[in-house]
């Protein structure tokens, strides 16, 4: 379940700590204001704000695997959408949606451990998970500009939606 959640984590990370490095494509493609561009990436911390606690409430009612699952897979259909977006509107409502739904992974990863492991070892076990949103974040950060310039935004956007969605089936395999 750690190697889940971790998983889990990075992918959904990738996005939420990873983007800003998409900066200076979006802005290109998207003809974007800088203004716009800040917009853009705030897209998905405001989405998770809006539900962090509705993923909280519905991780104490059913399964964390589930949520999770859930989630990161309607945040990989958010991003992949993203991709296919070419105004300035439609890939904040996507991207929004994205940081919405992965949300669940927040409020259900850190529930999880807490669950399964016993008091002695939950220091160690949520450490663990919380080193994915640096190392989803840094691989992001390497690797979206590199994808961006190979394929735009679009593949920069389909990759981080199937990160997304392969979290979201090895949580559900746990």
């Amino acid at each position: 379940i750690l190697a889940a959640g971790t998983l889990a984590q990075a992918s959904f990370s990738a996005l939420s700590v990873g983007l800003p490095a998409l900066a200076p494509a979006l802005r290109s493609h998207y003809d974007l204001t800088l203004g716009e561009t800040g917009v853009v990436l705030g897209a998905v911390g405001i989405g998770m704000l809006f539900t962090l606690l509705p993923w909280g409430f519905l991780a104490d009612r059913i399964s964390e695997q589930l949520v999770i699952a859930v989630g990161l897979a309607l945040a990989a259909a958010s991003l992949v959408l993203a991709g296919w977006t070419s105004s300035y509107a439609p890939l904040v409502i996507a991207l929004f949606a994205a940081g919405a739904f992965g949300a669940s992974v927040n409020a259900a990863s850190g529930r999880a451990v807490m669950g399964w492991f016993p008091v002695t070892q939950r220091g160690l076990a949520l450490g663990v998970r919380q080193t994915a949103i640096p190392i989803g974040g840094a691989a992001a950060a390497a690797g979206l500009p590199w994808l961006s310039d190979a394929g735009g935004t679009k593949l920069a956007f389909v990759v981080l939606g199937g990160s997304c969605f392969v979290g979201a089936v090895v949580a559900l395999a746990f």
